[in-house]
């Protein structure tokens, strides 16, 4: 997505895994004569190590029609950066990431995502969105709180899960107390499981793939879901209402002719791909 700051438009990264407003590579914050340098903070990784990120504040960033003023973020750890990629082999296949949107700065907006079609959008309500032709068929689930991350709780023929919702992850990853690296977990197949359904709300998604390891968060979660699942699925995450909607398999949620896009000073909807 792009966000736009001070004028001039930067290719941003969704990370759902992230509760930072915004976050922003060195040579970009350098260029931004409008920011306010704030403090330090430290951040936590699935690693279990602290990092430690500058703070500070912009006059707004804008997003199409919307616009968020005063946020506050963070400047990028490359120490985090080099921790968070677990596989280097699908990582070269990508550009490096300059700036990173976490969930908070939709919160107070409402966030609208199709990842099969490259599309987000702000949005007041899920009665809005199905007014326009989106989210026809879809499931409803609380969505809950997992200290500095949101998430919501399926159920496998494991038992339930309480999943860490992550499109900064590549990958679905279930928690394991084996005392291994992350790394060493990935290159290992025998710790790719599948589980034979996977259901969230009335609906069952069907078998799922994760891979075990440790994920050393502060807040005990049992499961990563990461793009592998989300990149098939339009989402809708209604903060205000703390409800959280999965749209059912294509198959079931066809829409009839191409569906147009809307604004949040028209319609109270604006998506955007």
């Amino acid at each position: 997505m792009n966000i736009e700051i001070e004028g001039e438009q930067i290719e941003a990264q969704i990370d759902l895994g992230s509760n930072g407003t915004v976050c922003l590579e060195k040579s970009i914050l350098d260029n931004i004569k409008g920011k306010k340098s704030l403090n330090v903070k430290t951040s936590h990784g699935v690693r279990g190590k602290k990092y430690y990120n500058n703070h500070f504040e912009l006059a707004e960033i804008k997003l199409g029609k919307a616009t968020l003023s005063r946020p506050r973020g963070n400047e990028m750890n490359p120490d985090f950066e080099k921790d968070s990629k677990i596989n280097p082999i699908e990582d070269e296949i990508f550009s490096p990431c300059l700036a990173r949107i976490g969930w908070t700065f939709f919160n107070p907006l409402n966030l609208y995502l199709d990842c099969t079609t490259s599309a987000i959008g702000i949005c007041d309500s899920v009665e809005t969105l199905k007014k326009n032709g989106y989210l026809l068929d879809c499931v409803e689930m609380p969505l809950i709180s997992m200290g500095n991350s949101i998430g919501f709780e399926a159920m496998t023929n494991a038992g339930p899960l309480k999943c860490l919702l992550d499109t900064g992850s590549s990958h679905n990853i279930i928690h394991s107390d084996e005392e291994r690296s992350i790394d060493d977990a990935f290159k290992n197949p025998k710790n790719r499981v599948s589980f034979s359904f996977f259901k969230i709300g009335s609906y069952d998604f069907g078998e799922i793939r994760f891979v075990r390891a440790p994920l050393k968060m502060r807040k005990k979660i049992d499961a990563i879901v990461g793009m592998e699942f989300i990149y098939s699925k339009q989402i809708f995450i209604d903060f205000s209402k703390r409800k959280i909607y999965f749209s059912v398999p294509a198959e079931k949620n066809e829409l009839v002719g191409p569906v147009k896009c809307c604004f949040a000073e028209d319609s109270q909807c604006s998506p955007s791909g």
